[in-house]
């Protein structure tokens, strides 16, 4: 009587198998986490870019900066604000042309800046 043994895998050869896949799997998660951020740092860049644009626009028009980012939307200079994808709640930093002012209805921002997340 013949045995046959030769028509499968054996638990070794499967686990060996499962082992390689993981590793590169792994190694394949860690290689992307730096092209993410790099990613998301490309986009808040142009993402700024559009405000400051809209910023420099709106004060060619009415010869002042808006009191808020919501001003440029209103005013029909950009469509929205585009979101920080380096901030959880998409936010900017925003710089006003009277930086000591203790008024605060009377600041203009005249510039953005990103609001990076802490890892």
């Amino acid at each position: 009587m013949k045995y046959h043994f030769d028509q499968g895998f054996t638990v070794i050869e499967l686990t060996l198998v499962l082992l390689l896949i993981s590793l590169l799997v792994v190694g394949t998660a860690t290689r992307t986490g730096p092209l993410k951020r790099g990613a998301l740092k490309s986009t808040a860049a142009r993402n700024r870019l559009v405000i400051q644009n809209a910023i420099d626009r709106y004060y060619k028009v009415n010869e002042r900066y808006p009191s808020n980012l919501g001003e440029l939307v209103s005013s029909g200079f950009i469509s929205s604000v585009p979101m920080n994808p380096l901030e959880p709640q998409g936010r900017w930093e925003t710089y006003s042309s009277s930086p000591d002012s203790t008024d605060v209805m009377n600041v203009d921002i005249i510039d953005v800046n990103s609001i990076e997340k802490s890892d």
